[in-house]
């Protein structure tokens, strides 16, 4: 095999191995408690019941695409909360928070569901309204 081929093969491996990667630690993420995000996201103590938290950083590109979406979610539900992971990543580190942007659907003060990339925007609809689905 030609030197082009084994790199070719090794950029095909690495790439695959992050796609796992990010997989795995969205499994991670289910289950954990989000009260420590408390002091971060004011008013999250009102909405433990049912709340999305998306995570972000103001240089992503796939973030800036979903922030006008997300904007007007968060303007018609009070329990849509933006943790920008740049300036919080004490908080974000805590629940395995490692790729943005990152959407945590939470359910009963527990993360349900953790959603990677900027095609989160129809699952957090479904989930804030799921009459309107």
């Amino acid at each position: 095999m030609s030197w082009a081929g084994l790199f070719v093969l090794g950029f095909i491996t690495l790439m695959l191995g992050m796609v796992l990667w990010s997989g795995l630690s969205t499994r991670n993420m289910r289950g954990q408690l989000v009260e420590q995000l408390i002091p971060a996201l004011p008013g999250l103590e009102n909405h433990l019941e049912k709340a999305v938290i998306y995570c972000y950083t103001e240089h992503c590109g796939p973030c800036k695409k979903m922030a006008p979406d997300i904007d007007r979610l968060a303007a018609a539900h009070p329990n849509l909360f933006k943790l920008d992971v740049a300036h919080q990543s004490t908080e974000a580190r805590t629940l395995g928070v490692r790729a943005t942007p990152t959407t945590l659907l939470v359910e009963n003060g527990k993360v349900l569901k953790a959603l990677l990339g900027a095609n989160a925007v129809a699952a957090v609809e479904i989930f804030l309204d799921p009459d309107q689905a």
